[in-house]
């Protein structure tokens, strides 16, 4: 194996060369659990293999229908001369239901903001 990681993984003319296990493990037809061992010990493997970190993330909880919602104002400014004068989206979610709102504005003064959120 070690033969054929040389010519395959070190090689830049193989479509494999320095791919990943997977890539090796094809093109030399070899087992992938092999082919993973064989690059764990590669420096260029092992160098240059991105780190995956795991967050940890607030919980939301909510209790029934509407009584949580996620809410953002889309700014599509550029396109309000197609859209009859429509600058803003107002998208609301709410987070039990999954249940998307998306409310057309023309300006985001407080007034049109509190009438979107009077139309719900």
């Amino acid at each position: 194996m070690d033969r054929v990681l040389k010519t395959a993984y070190y090689d830049f003319a193989n479509p494999a060369s320095f791919g990943g296990a997977k890539k090796l493990a094809t093109s030399t037809k070899g087992p992938y659990h092999e082919a993973k061992l064989r690059l764990v010990i590669q420096d260029p493997y092992t160098l240059h293999k991105s780190v995956q970190y795991k967050f940890s993330r607030r919980t939301t909880l909510s209790y029934g229908i509407n009584d949580l919602w996620l809410c953002d104002l889309v700014d599509l400014h550029h396109l309000a001369e197609h859209n009859n004068g429509f600058r803003f989206l107002l998208t609301i979610i709410d987070v039990f239901s999954k249940y998307a709102y998306v409310i057309p504005l023309k300006s985001k003064t407080s007034v049109d903001m509190r009438n979107a959120f009077e139309k719900l």
